[in-house]
């Protein structure tokens, strides 16, 4: 999740940010704990559409949580210029 939070912070606006965050996260879970994507294992397929799913969910909850704060943003300075206009 800390690698998530990282990687989320810094693409967030960029195209193609699921890829990108899968990707990177693969890698580095290669480099802590190589044995868990192992070829030989038997659920390397279960685990890569574990990490593709949970990155997804992620994605969607953060998604939102954007959209939200943008429309607040977007609400207050809506709010700003109705009032610069009265006074």
């Amino acid at each position: 999740m800390k690698w998530y939070i990282e990687l989320f912070g810094k693409y967030a606006y960029v195209l193609g940010v699921r890829v990108l965050i899968e990707n990177a996260l693969v890698d580095r879970t290669k480099n802590v704990f190589p044995e868990w994507f192992l070829e030989a294992s038997e659920c390397l397929d279960h685990r890569q559409i574990l990490l593709k799913s949970l990155v997804t969910v992620l994605l969607f909850k953060n998604a939102k949580w954007l959209a939200k704060k943008t429309q607040q943003e977007n609400i207050e300075r809506l709010k700003i210029c109705k009032f610069n206009k009265i006074a």
